[in-house]
């Protein structure tokens, strides 16, 4: 165990401490099913690897076995719109609610946990994940009634809060509660009944791609309402996922948003004004490796230097791998009147300012070409091009 959270264990010993084996590291939730933004797979991956951990240690150290709510093969549908995992021991109901903060002052619960009536739980966990220490922690509890009663309710986020001075830290009491069966849930309100045609309408409109959970975009009671329905639920995740899926394609046949203007498909890039540098291409490109699976686009890029004006061939292409990562390669070739690059012309791949991999011409270069990188989705990296003093950046969006 790490010496670190063997001192966290000592000075919490009321609290639950959990290793993270690399084992559970390295099984993903995301590379088992498909989500439809990175959000809801970073979501899903934190959820999973919580449940996973908190069930061997129920097993392990109280003996019961935890049954997960609706069911296992439903929790896709959660994860990918709503952060937490309900779970049941005997007949008390309890929610993980996993949070990476460092900050343990605020236990902050979806209203989705709270307001609709067939997911309202017993007993909320408040739960400490630390990936990169390789823990989690149980640092505290508490009851749907005292969420009610005591949580602030944010109307713009939908959650509610509750202040550490509420939430019970001692996690024996829980164990306490559980034996005794006591009833520790509020009164909560019917949600509104949805039409199948308002809830199609809704299905079509909260499945639309974006980078982040519907949940916001409609009413509490017609996004809890379509969630209360395993079927509306489940056909809401599909829905989602296809047209992420679908994006994505569009998306990798218009070369992964180039941002600016001025890409062309390399097939269709060279006009007949041009036939002089589609001769150079296609005779230079008979030196690369195969590239049948990735599509290819092109854009020229002009360098004023001391001397005379340089123009060269940006090249960029993009390829959906198996972890669903993106795949980019980039290029630079010579221009129309030239066979070979101009010595020292520096090709560099940046992320964040700092140049994470660079590739310079030689004296004879045909082309150069970066290193073959992949990235998730959401990723923003820049393309630099430069020869003496005379530089040109561009930019990509993963999306």
């Amino acid at each position: 165990m790490k010496p670190r959270l063997q001192e966290l264990k000592r000075l919490y010993p009321e609290q639950i401490w959990q290793e993270f084996s690399e084992k559970d590291l390295k099984q993903k939730e995301s590379t088992i099913r498909r989500y439809s933004n990175q959000t809801a797979q970073n979501n899903a991956d934190l959820n999973c690897w919580c449940l996973n951990v908190f069930r061997a240690w129920v097993k392990e150290n109280l003996g019961d076995l935890i049954t997960v709510l609706p069911s296992e093969g439903d929790l896709p549908t959660i994860w990918d719109v709503v952060n937490g995992t309900a779970i049941t021991i005997g007949k008390t109901r309890l929610v993980l609610i996993p949070d990476e903060a460092t900050d343990t002052e605020t236990l902050t619960v979806p209203q989705e946990w709270v307001d609709i009536p067939d997911w309202v739980a017993d007993y909320y966990l408040a739960i400490q994940v630390n990936i990169d220490a390789g823990w989690m922690c149980v640092w505290g509890f508490t009851s749907h009634r005292t969420l009610k009663d005591k949580g602030n309710y944010d109307p713009i986020y939908r959650t509610y809060s509750l202040e550490r001075d509420h939430v019970i830290t001692d996690l024996d009491v829980l164990w306490l509660a559980h034996e005794m069966g006591l009833e520790e849930k509020a009164k909560v309100d019917p949600l509104k009944f949805l039409s199948p045609s308002t809830a199609k309408d809704l299905l079509v409109r909260l499945s639309k791609p974006s980078p982040y959970s519907p949940r916001l975009d409609v009413s509490f009671q017609e996004w809890g309402a379509l969630l209360a329905s395993n079927d509306w639920r489940n056909r809401l995740y599909e829905m989602r996922k296809e047209k992420a899926s679908g994006k994505l394609k569009q998306f990798l046949a218009q070369n992964y948003a180039l941002v600016k203007n001025g890409w062309e498909d390399i097939q269709d890039f060279f006009s007949p004004e041009k036939e002089q540098m589609q001769l150079a291409y296609s005779l230079r490109n008979t030196t690369e490796v195969s590239n049948s699976s990735l599509h290819w686009q092109g854009k020229l890029i002009y360098l004023q230097t001391e001397f005379k004006e340089i123009t060269v061939l940006l090249k960029v292409a993009f390829r959906k791998e198996a972890d669903s990562r993106i795949g980019v390669r980039v290029q630079v070739h010579p221009g129309s009147e030239e066979t070979y690059l101009p010595a020292n012309l520096k090709l560099a791949l940046l992320f964040d300012s700092e140049v994470l991999e660079s590739v310079t011409s030689g004296k004879s270069s045909l082309y150069i070409e970066l290193p073959y990188f992949k990235c998730q989705l959401g990723t923003e990296f820049f393309i630099e091009i430069a020869l003496k003093n005379s530089s040109h950046i561009e930019k990509f969006y993963i999306y």
